[in-house]
């Protein structure tokens, strides 16, 4: 076991979560803050780059926002939350184990990790609520509004991987966030710099903080609110 944090261990059941490929090992990450403990299921963390979905492993941002929250929890408490591109769901089912939120929704639009997703939330006996959502698509948009209105909160760690993805985030979160609500990422450049997250951010009328920089400051974690 990790500090407050992480540990993996290999899966050696013989048994398969994915269908394919077949040759992937998998991983049960062990997740340890304080009091709580829990484990999700995925693949090994140094498969990551060869994966089709992202969203099959735990990246080091995600260890940096639970992090984050548990040092902070007074910012999450009590908010309705949405985490985009949620993964495992790690880190949403961390915020329902610490009891902070009253309403929590991980999101994927990938199948294959909502299927991981959905069976995490099911083994943790969470009361995250797994959904697809597609960025920029207005059915999934809608379907999530007409259930939850809008949100407190809306989280994400590590989502941003090409520009083309920029204009339907943020257009998912104008459609989801409340005017006085806040868009918390934790950040790991991959192929956008953040500077041009932060200035169509802008044009959207969000304004950004920093609020920490990370361990080596290479990955901070921002929060974005309405001017």
């Amino acid at each position: 076991m990790l500090h407050d944090g992480y540990a993996a261990n290999e899966c050696d059941d013989g048994m398969s979560m994915f269908e394919e490929p077949a040759s992937y090992r998998e991983d049960v990450f062990d997740i340890t803050f304080g009091d709580v403990s829990f484990q999700v299921r995925g693949l090994k963390r140094d498969l990551g780059q060869t994966l089709q979905s992202t969203g099959l492993t735990i990246w080091r941002a995600s260890d940096h926002l639970n992090d984050y929250i548990y040092r902070n929890m007074n910012l999450f408490r009590h908010s309705k939350i949405l985490e985009l591109g949620a993964g495992l769901g790690m880190v949403s089912i961390l915020i329902d184990k610490l009891d902070l939120s009253k309403t929590i929704i991980a999101s994927d639009g990938d199948d294959a990790a909502l299927k991981l997703l959905e069976s995490n939330v099911s083994s943790t006996k969470s009361s995250v609520i797994p959904k697809k959502l597609v960025w920029g698509n207005m059915i999934d948009i809608d379907s999530i509004k007409i259930e939850y209105n809008f949100f407190d909160m809306i989280i994400g760690a590590d989502i941003i991987y090409e520009e083309s993805q920029i204009p339907a985030l943020l257009a998912t979160i104008k459609e989801l966030l409340k005017p006085e609500g806040l868009f918390i990422l934790a950040f790991a450049r991959r192929n956008v710099p953040m500077n041009q997250v932060i200035n169509e951010a802008e044009i959207l009328g969000l304004t950004h903080t920093i609020l920490e920089k990370g361990i080596d400051e290479t990955e901070p974690i921002y929060m974005f609110k309405y001017i």
